[in-house]
């Protein structure tokens, strides 16, 4: 190996630098120093390179790209253009305002101040604030809604057709409209339905049903029917319908009192009720007092008795003699002074006895009839 050693080396007219054809090899911890400077002519090939690069040019310093020359990080008067996924391990701190198309976060994100995103896609994510949605706020895939406060619809719940509105630790109360147009109020604890029938009907039923579809009759209470009757039912047997013309009651009708008129109607007993009873020698006419006026027509002895009776009601007793007769009383009668009347005994005679119930018999106490004179009508 041969060996130049030389304090200086200038081109052979002395005027520039030496051109090294075939290039310099320079051994590990030697350099090339000097005031002046190194023009080469190709490429540099180095591990590193170290001090100012501040006067190199060709050098694109306002973007970061992958390995397969795509621009990843872009440098832009106003920040910076991410494409792609970027990975932080530590803080972001962005004091400006930054425009993101898609964030994913896996992990926690805080965010001091407002955040305005494009979609916002995050496995979890705590809000300590109020979050402010400006427009639609779609949910997709969720289960439960879970508030510890007031939820306010603005513009209402709307739900799909067969899916319910469930209130109540066990699911007591629902609300829900189903696919054939039939809408409803549920309670399940004890079983109650209030439903507006399908089909548009407009119908509305009241009963106890687990069924969904419309209430049959052995579970209908009530129903009412848009433009026509409404029903009420016991036990799934109509009761009471009304029409146009009035109502329709089945069964019997109890009231405390009646008003208005009544003569429409049929089988009711209005005034004096009667009996007639016709007895001969050794029988007794025992008079019902449940009537008001009692006829006993007598031949030979008779005796006159009573059963039954409500104190205070007030009776007449009307007795025609067929042939001789001779009428008495049980002791029931009691008579002013105590006395017995003496009725006329002819045949045709006609007597009359008005009295009033003074006590009632019972068991163990006998009945009191506070009886007037007799009056003769022969």
């Amino acid at each position: 190996m041969s060996r130049i050693r030389a304090n200086k080396i200038t081109n052979k007219i002395g005027t520039g630098a030496v051109e090294l054809e075939k290039g310099a090899h320079l051994p590990i911890g030697m350099g090339i120093t000097g005031a002046g400077g190194l023009n080469i002519t190709g490429v540099i090939t180095a591990t590193s390179f170290s001090g100012s690069g501040a006067n190199l040019t060709g050098i694109d310093a306002t973007s970061i790209k992958d390995s397969g020359g795509n621009v990843k990080v872009q440098a832009q008067a106003s920040g910076a253009v991410y494409t792609g996924i970027h990975t932080f391990n530590s803080d972001i701190d962005v004091d400006g305002h930054t425009n993101l198309d898609n964030i994913n976060v896996a992990g926690v994100a805080t965010f001091a101040s407002a955040v305005n995103t494009g979609a916002l896609t995050a496995s979890t994510g705590t809000f300590s604030g109020n979050v402010s949605v400006g427009g639609t706020l779609t949910y997709e895939d969720v289960t439960n809604i879970d508030s510890v406060g007031l939820i306010t619809a603005r513009e209402g719940i709307r739900l799909a057709d067969d899916k319910k509105i469930i209130l109540g630790t066990g699911g007591d109360f629902e609300i829900y409209h189903d696919t054939s147009s039939r809408s409803g109020v549920r309670f399940t604890n004890p079983e109650f339905r209030l439903m507006a029938a399908g089909g548009g009907t407009g119908n509305i039923q009241f009963g106890v049903s687990n069924s969904a579809t419309e209430l049959s009759y052995s579970a209908l209470m009530a129903e009412f029917k848009k433009g026509a009757e409404c029903t009420l039912n016991f036990n799934g047997s109509p009761k009471l319908a009304t029409s146009n013309t009035g109502i329709t009651v089945t069964g019997t009708v109890a009231a405390t009192a009646y008003t208005g008129d009544g003569s429409g109607l049929s089988g009711v007993s209005v005034g004096i009720s009667t009996e007639a009873l016709v007895k001969t020698n050794g029988q007794t006419a025992s008079l019902d007092l449940t009537k008001d006026d009692h006829k006993v027509t007598a031949t030979g002895t008779v005796t006159i008795d009573v059963t039954g009776g409500s104190e205070a009601d007030s009776h007449t007793l009307r007795i025609v003699n067929s042939g001789i007769a001779t009428v008495g009383f049980s002791t029931y009668f009691l008579f002013p002074s105590g006395g017995t009347p003496s009725l006329p005994t002819t045949s045709g005679a006609i007597s009359i006895i008005s009295f009033t119930v003074h006590r009632a018999g019972a068991v163990g106490v006998s009945t009191q009839l506070l009886s007037g004179a007799s009056i003769n009508f022969s």
